[in-house]
């Protein structure tokens, strides 16, 4: 089911984008000859791929057209419902109340979050390629999270706000859009004891044991 998202035009993240699309490029002089053919509008070079690559809005999800039609499958207990991959598909509405297809992607894990929130789930899992959540990813002093409190949870992100962005302890496009996926759940959630976790498939019995 393709799942149209409409989007704020006025986001912020469409004056920061934070998420890496399309294919790598070598060289900073290969991407921006990219750039330029294809009518980017911009390119930063990604770490984990070692690559140039093009760089596009996340912006926050405002409405989800196929929600309604989410809930009547998900009610009838026949389906092994799957939402959010890739995020659904961005466009705006702009003042002539037409329809503007936006070059952006809606963040998989918020966009499953806002499903979860309507259909009352109580346990929210995002899969990650680690095994765990972790501080000081990949430096000798790196530590798993096993549990984590919401304030604590507030906390991190807060601090994070103040750090610059290779000095943040959760990645921009990376770490971060789950905790703020996880934190819209927590926050938005009408079930008791609503819980949430991010962390490898292998480990999600794991993580469920310890909280």
């Amino acid at each position: 089911m393709l799942t149209p998202v409409e989007v704020d035009r006025s986001d912020s993240a469409f004056i920061k984008p934070t998420k890496f699309v399309g294919l790598g490029y070598d060289t900073r002089q290969a991407a921006d000859k990219a750039m330029k053919r294809e009518s980017w509008d911009g390119y930063e070079y990604y770490p984990q791929t070692e690559k140039w690559r093009r760089l596009v809005a996340s912006p926050a999800p405002i409405k989800i057209e196929s929600l309604k039609a989410i809930e009547t499958l998900y009610n009838t207990g026949n389906f092994l419902l799957v939402c959010g991959i890739g995020g659904g598909v961005p466009y705006s509405i702009k003042k002539d109340k037409t329809i503007r297809r936006e070059a952006a992607v809606i963040d998989k894990d918020l966009e499953t979050a806002v499903i979860a929130v309507h259909l009352g789930i109580e346990e929210f899992f995002i899969s990650t390629a680690i095994d765990y959540l972790k501080l000081d990813f990949k430096k000798p002093t790196e530590k798993n999270v096993i549990s984590l409190s919401k304030k604590d949870l507030d906390k991190f992100l807060e601090e994070d706000k103040k750090r610059k962005d290779n000095e943040k302890q959760f990645a921009l496009g990376a770490m971060e859009p789950k905790l703020r996926a996880i934190k819209y759940f927590l926050d938005h959630s009408k079930v008791k004891d609503a819980k949430a976790y991010i962390v490898s498939v292998e480990n999600i019995k794991d993580a469920i044991i310890h909280t």
